[in-house]
């Protein structure tokens, strides 16, 4: 289990708990019990949000507290004294530095170990990460080798939810819109027959 202690990435985590509950929160109470919803459309609603919602959360609490690859740090740590001292001598020209050949193993001069290929140092954690994306802030944690699967499910699961109410508040708007339309017709139906039958 891992815990970053960066303030704004457990702000961030805090808030994306807060939007999703309070887009499951919008859903249930103000679209669905208040729209043209009855009994089990209504509660096959409910049931559909209340699971994205879990979904969600449970995504993201495992891509947040799992290690997302750290590369293992050495007891032993490179000897890097010879190379400082040929550059400080002048016996040692800067080379352009070039990308390792594709299935090498490359060294961390940060964490001083060895790392395998695809690996990157995430400053945010300080260590080396397998196969590392990209440090998440909303996750407070990074998107490595082992974590990618929950962060991926996260956004998936999340991106469903703002779907499903964008869909339901669009459909409602619709409803809304036809039923005012047609009420008003009825009420020019209705006032123009009232007309007719007092002028007769």
């Amino acid at each position: 289990m891992v815990f970053n202690r960066d303030p704004l990435g457990i702000a961030s985590s805090v808030c994306v708990y807060i939007l999703l509950l309070f887009g499951d929160y919008a859903i249930v109470y103000h679209v669905l019990e208040y729209g043209q919803h009855e009994g089990l459309g209504r509660s096959f609603g409910a049931l559909l949000s209340h699971c994205l919602f879990a979904m969600s959360i449970v995504c993201h609490l495992r891509a947040s507290l799992t290690d997302p690859g750290y590369v293992p740090l050495s007891k032993t740590k490179i000897d890097f004294s010879s190379d400082l001292e040929k550059t400080e001598s002048g016996q040692k020209k800067k080379k352009k530095r070039e990308p390792p050949p594709i299935g090498e193993w490359t060294v961390c001069h940060r964490c001083e170990i060895y790392r395998p290929p695809r690996s990157h140092h995430c400053r945010k954690c300080g260590r080396c990460v397998r196969r590392m994306d990209h440090h998440c802030p909303w996750i407070n944690n990074c998107v490595g080798e082992l974590n990618l699967k929950y962060f991926f499910l996260f956004v998936m699961y999340s991106g469903f939810l703002c779907l499903y109410a964008a869909v339901l508040i669009t459909v409602e708007w619709l409803w809304n819109r036809e039923e005012s339309a047609q009420d008003s017709t009825t009420d020019k139906y209705i006032h123009s027959h009232d007309c007719h039958v007092v002028v007769v």
